[in-house]
């Protein structure tokens, strides 16, 4: 072995290589542990958390969660939670507690206590997922040094190899061997670690004591790191790499090993260098995926089958993967969340896979003289390689923040609230339609059956969950009423009423329904089946169209005199009181928006105004119906912007 070794020699990688390609890998593990914690945080309400990733955003917090106990003779000085995430998504919530020593003057002078909060901000004690990271570091450089290197050892043109045959691939024993080595002096430090974590339910930031414990355990590799940066440094193998037979050899700009000549050997004679054999090619698998992958393959066959036809086989899978989950997954964001998430990982893997096979085909195929449909050939993937990156950018990027929204309560709509009125006659909603409110909806006027009519006030929200309510609407035969107003998504719920009431004053307002990373098509097809609901309600075309014409950032509203016309509102109830109703209850005191002046209904038999068709007269039963008795206004909320949602929102 000795002599083979001597004589064929191959140059080292050296210390700034391997360290930024180390760095490459550690960064690929951030991000692979810091996706998947973005699927599991929702699913474990929050107890799955990955803090190392991407940097917080913190609020200031007025007072300390209940199951927080903190010493007696802490004196808070401000309290802070913090969310780690990014497009919405979160995986990591971090409330700190900061105390000033009243002894110390400079605000260096505090200590702090870090606690980790679930997603309903309550306080409770476990490992995170940044105690996996380095194990699966190790796990990840080990799979992929058995073949070509992991994706920052490529980049790097550096590859771990074997002792008595470099050009072949790593055997799995050497490599077992090497990654045992360097994780041995690291195993009392993790232990340590997760020991404190479990065992401790506060964590003291800067404290002497803690950082000493820490340190002792991994007094080891005090000997073991210097040790090995200066084998590296002087382009030698580590202790760990001569243990385990193995060596960290740099590539050329072919991905060939470099030989060292043998003169420049020591303890070599010049004379060895004539009988020194050439260096073996690099291995080539027989794997097809592989041999696209490299460009090895023809161009027709990396172009037409590897891309065009597993393209379109891929479109077909997504699509009927997409109408599954329409109709199956409908109820369930968060399985809905984790597919979309793993079938556009999985068609952007295969995309990459796709688009490098068929340029380095092209490549080749240019360097046979013929370059014109080797250069078409790259056009093509390089607008695919862009249109790629435009889709995860603007549309599944945000198809999958607005999922992921649907699947942790929808909180940019905004909170809403059910009310009982007129003795259980009424049901007052307000607030945004969020995802699920339709089942709520539904089981309260299954526990009062005595209810008979809906009072709206909201900006929309979910268009789905508003057709859902709109459809319970209409089956039970229920009235619906505005005495503020009703927007977007709201007005498919109040067209769902069989008497359909708008006090005079208050307002309905339409535009064309949207969505987080809708596509032109998309728009259309939207456009087109809101224009049929809206159509199957008994509305003209042309009050249709006109209420789809309003862009997602605008909003239409009609006249009064219109909407009587349409058969949008059946009843405008008028606001001004009469001469002989002073004892009248008021219907605005009931409305939990913006205060109005007082006003009660008029005498029944009384004409109302705006109908457009001449004098209409209120029932004695339905002014009774309409009017609950006089309550306080409530305060809430002012209402949120509306924000453009995935899929069905409006």
């Amino acid at each position: 072995m000795a002599e083979f070794t001597h004589s064929i020699e191959y140059e080292r990688g050296g210390f700034w290589r391997r360290a930024l390609a180390l760095l490459i890998d550690v960064v690929i593990t951030m991000v692979i542990l810091q996706l998947i914690t973005f699927a599991l945080f929702p699913l474990s309400n929050g107890r799955m958390q990955f803090v190392s990733g991407v940097a917080p955003s913190c609020s200031a917090v007025n007072a300390i969660p209940k199951g927080l106990s903190l010493p007696a003779d802490y004196a808070v000085g401000w309290i802070t939670d913090c969310r780690y995430g990014f497009f919405g998504m979160t995986s990591a919530r971090i409330l700190t507690v900061t105390r000033i020593p009243q002894n110390e003057a400079t605000a260096s002078a505090r200590t702090n206590i870090v606690h980790l909060l679930d997603a309903e901000g309550k306080p409770f004690n476990a490992p995170t997922l940044d105690s996996l990271a380095l194990p699966f570091l190790f796990v990840l450089r080990f799979w992929f040094d058995r073949g070509c290197g992991t994706l920052g050892r490529r980049i790097c043109r550096v590859r771990l190899t074997g002792v008595i045959e470099a050009p072949s691939p790593l055997p799995i024993g050497a490599a077992a061997r090497r990654y045992a080595a360097q994780a041995l002096p690291l195993v009392p430090l993790v232990i340590w670690s997760l020991l404190q974590r479990v065992m401790a339910g506060e964590q003291a930031v800067a404290s002497l004591s803690g950082s000493v414990l820490l340190a002792m355990p991994g007094a080891s590799l005090l000997i073991a790191v210097p040790i090995a940066v200066y084998a590296i440094v002087c382009r030698q193998d580590a202790w760990y790499d001569r243990w385990a037979m193995t060596r960290v050899l740099r590539l050329d700009k072919n991905r060939m090993l470099i030989p060292i000549p043998a003169s420049a050997l020591p303890n070599v004679p010049a004379e060895a260098a004539l009988i020194q054999p050439p260096a073996l090619p690099e291995p080539r698998t027989g794997n097809y995926f592989a041999r696209h992958w490299r460009g090895e393959l023809s161009l027709p066959v990396s172009y037409w089958a590897n891309g065009v036809v597993l393209s379109a086989v891929i479109g077909m899978a997504s699509g009927a993967l997409l109408v599954a989950f329409t109709i199956y997954g409908e109820e369930q964001p968060v399985s809905w969340l984790i597919a979309l998430q793993t079938s556009c990982l999985v068609i952007s893997l295969l995309a990459i896979w796709q688009v490098v096979g068929v340029w380095r085909a092209a490549t080749r195929y240019k360097r046979s003289g013929r370059s014109f449909w080797g250069g078409a050939a790259k056009a093509v993937v390089a607008l695919a390689a862009l249109q790629l990156a435009y889709g995860w950018v603007f549309v599944v990027g945000p198809q999958i923040l607005d999922t992921y929204e649907m699947a942790t309560g929808d909180a940019a709509f905004g909170p809403y609230e059910f009310n009982l009125l007129a003795d259980g006659r009424m049901l007052e909603f307000y607030g945004g339609i969020t995802f699920g409110i339709a089942k709520e909806f539904e089981s309260l006027l299954d526990e009062n059956k005595g209810v008979t009519t809906v009072r709206l006030a909201s900006i929309g929200g979910r268009i789905r969950e508003a057709q859902k309510m709109s459809d319970i609407v209409k089956a039970r035969g229920l009235a619906t009423y505005v005495v503020e107003e009703c927007l977007s998504a709201c007005t498919v719920v109040f067209l769902g009423g069989k008497e359909r009431f708008l006090l005079d004053g208050a307002s309905l307002g339409f535009h064309q329904p949207s969505f987080r990373g809708m596509t032109a098509g998309a728009r259309k097809l939207a456009i087109a089946e809101e224009e049929a609901r809206l159509r199957a309600f008994g509305l003209s075309k042309r009050f249709v169209e006109r209420a789809n014409s309003a862009s997602p950032d605008d909003m239409w509203y009609p006249e009064q005199d219109e909407l009587v016309r349409e058969k949008v509102v059946t009843w405008i109830v008028p606001t001004q009181p009469s001469n002989s109703t002073a004892s009248t209850s008021s219907v605005a005191d009931t409305v939990p928006m913006a205060p109005r002046a007082p006003s009660v209904f008029p005498t029944p038999g009384a004409a109302l105004s705006g109908s457009g068709a001449g004098p209409a007269v209120i029932p004695v039963d339905l002014i009774k119906r309409l009017a609950p008795p006089m309550t306080a206004p409530k305060a809430t909320p002012e209402p949120k912007a509306e924000t453009a949602t995935a899929g069905e929102s409006k």
